[in-house]
């Protein structure tokens, strides 16, 4: 049985070093990521916040590999062209684009406070306990 179960983790990390070494778009989502943790851990966001977004931001990643494996699969049913095949692909995108745009409005609402720290008492990097850090 945990045999089982280290192979099923190690499928799925294969999955996301996959979906991350051949989707331009996971590797975007991935990288602003990255950029939007660091931000929020340099301007002193709190660990509640910090983790709501990062749980946030995490939606938009699982959106964009859900959409990779079923145009992946959509392509491999219908290997030619298709305006059921094309449907499919187009709602799976448009559910990555609501994710993203969503995501955004929430993130922005929990970093806006921060924001308006930042510019009303400059530039001071936050310091964090380690019980602070993720």
């Amino acid at each position: 049985m945990l045999r089982k179960w280290t192979d099923s983790i190690g499928y799925a990390i294969e999955g996301v070093l996959y979906a991350s070494g051949t989707q331009k778009h996971v590797r975007l989502h991935f990288s602003v990521i990255i950029i939007l943790l660091i931000f929020c851990f340099v301007i002193g966001v709190e660990k509640q916040d910090f983790i709501i977004i990062s749980l946030i931001a995490t939606v938009v990643v699982v959106a964009e590999m859900l959409n990779s494996a079923i145009e992946t699969v959509v392509d491999m049913i219908s290997p030619h062209k298709s305006e059921k095949a094309r449907i499919a692909k187009d709602m799976a995108a448009g559910a990555v684009l609501i994710s993203a745009v969503s995501s955004c409005i929430g993130a922005f609402y929990l970093i806006l406070p921060y924001i308006r720290s930042f510019y009303e008492n400059g530039f001071t990097i936050a310091k964090h306990d380690l019980i602070d850090i993720a």
